[in-house]
Parts: C-alpha cells; sequence; structure tokens
C-alpha cells in the first residue's frame, strides 16, 4: 500500500471493475513526464498510506482510453462496486 499499482489495458477489468465488493478503486490516468502527473503520483502515494482500504491504481492514460486527451491529465476515476462514481479531470 505504499504507492498506487501500475496496471494495463488488459488488467483493468481485475483490477478496477472486479475489485472486492464495497472497496473504493481511484485510478489515476497518466503519462509519464507530465507535470500535474508526476504532482498527483505524488499526492496519491501519501493518500495510499493513509487511507490502506482504499485501493489506489494508475494506468497510462491513452492505454486505458485510446487518444485520451493530454490537456485532460491527470484524470481521476472513482469507481465502487464496480461503477463509476466521479470523474475528475486537471489539477
Amino acid at each position: 500500500h505504499g504507492e498506487p499499482v501500475f496496471i494495463k489495458r488488459d488488467e483493468f477489468i481485475k483490477h478496477v471493475t472486479e475489485a472486492e465488493k464495497g472497496t473504493w478503486v481511484v485510478v489515476h490516468l497518466f503519462k509519464d513526464s507530465h507535470e500535474g502527473c508526476e504532482l498527483m503520483s505524488r499526492a496519491l502515494a501519501e493518500l495510499c498510506k493513509k487511507y490502506v482500504g482504499t485501493k489506489f491504481v494508475k494506468i497510462i492514460s491513452t492505454d486505458c482510453i485510446p487518444k485520451y486527451p493530454d490537456q485532460l491529465l491527470p484524470t481521476l476515476i472513482l469507481y465502487k462496486d464496480g461503477k463509476m462514481q466521479r470523474n475528475l479531470e486537471g489539477l
């Protein structure tokens, strides 16, 4: 629980949609060397330590959603019980 788990597109369903019932999953869509994403990564690493019952994952934005626009990064998507609950774009 030290930092978000890096996942690939083919792991998304297992880690996010099929996460344990009642568990919040925070998905960070990011790109390497994007200043806002690096800032968000540091903040999420701290939150991982504080909220141990929450699952934190990160995925390269365009691996998750092809052609995802960089101007929407960093993006956080919150899931619970396999459904998207909230979508936060940018800082």
